[in-house]
């Protein structure tokens, strides 16, 4: 009895209050009653919980025709929507990805314009190195010229001195006079690499095993020329290159690579005497 009076009151208060938003539109107050029909849609959700299937159903049809005056009346100035705290942040995260991705797009750029610097330098140096290799072939040709003209003058003088002289001192004074011929001039070896190319088969030879991090830190060089001259110097069988599954890969000299398999033939030995003293007793 008691619940049936409070829906009594309930529907009477929504048809009431829809009524006075009826009246208020009439008289332009849109705003106001778009207020109260917004209160009327929460306590109409309260109402259902208990109301019979025909209350709900009337106080359905005077919330729709509330709303449908409201729709028609159209005067009121639509308000532009505030953006939430969420809307917000998602802006914020949005301007901080744009400016790590442009940060991003400068290192990547520094990158490249610091290898093709590299590059130019390495093919300028190639370039450099090829005129001096020709540079001192023609000057050994040109030696070689000189040291076999002046030991053909050197006979020439030699055969007609001892034609026309007597041998008392003269003609060895002749051969003093004559220009000596030149140092023989070493010609360059067939693999020429760099200095720290040199350096690096050097540091690998003192070590024995090298990790490839710090190759690239020692000679401060990144991990991909370390690697590129690495392949070289196997490539004429100088070092050998291990590629370990979870770690950077190794250099290693041939003479480490005898010792540490001379060791494990040892081990191995040692091993195999132990069994078989245990065997024995």
């Amino acid at each position: 009895m008691f619940e049936r009076i409070i829906v009594n009151l309930q529907k009477r208060n929504i048809h009431n209050r829809a009524k006075k938003a009826r009246e208020l539109i009439k008289n332009n107050h849109v705003d106001h009653a778009e207020k109260i029909y917004n209160r009327l849609i929460n306590e109409y959700k309260v109402f259902c919980r208990r109301a019979t299937y025909f209350e709900k159903l009337s106080a359905y049809h005077t919330l729709l025709h509330l709303y449908n005056e409201l729709s028609r009346k159209g005067e009121r100035e639509e308000k532009p929507v505030e953006v939430g705290k969420r809307e917000s942040g998602m802006k914020e995260t949005g301007r901080k990805d744009a400016k790590n991705i442009s940060a991003k797009n400068k290192v990547l750029q520094r990158k490249k314009e610091e290898k093709g610097r590299q590059k130019h330098a390495e093919e300028a140096g190639k370039q450099e190195k090829a005129g001096e290799m020709e540079g001192d072939e023609k000057e050994a040709a040109a030696q070689e010229g000189i040291r076999q003209e002046a030991s053909g003058k050197e006979e020439a003088g030699t055969q007609g001195i001892s034609q026309e002289t007597s041998p008392s001192g003269q003609p060895q004074q002749m051969r003093s006079q004559i220009t000596s011929p030149p140092a023989p001039i070493k010609k360059p070896s067939k693999m020429q690499f760099t200095t720290l190319i040199d350096g690096l088969y050097s540091y690998t030879q003192e070590k024995g095993k090298v990790n490839l991090m710090q190759a690239s830190l020692k000679f401060k060089v990144s991990r991909d020329k370390i690697e590129e001259w690495a392949k070289i110097l196997e490539e004429h069988g100088l070092i050998r290159m291990y590629y370990p599954a979870f770690t950077s890969p190794q250099l290693m000299s041939l003479e480490w690579m005898r010792k540490e398999e001379e060791r494990k033939k040892k081990e191995a030995e040692e091993k195999r005497r132990k069994r078989q003293a245990k065997k024995k007793q």
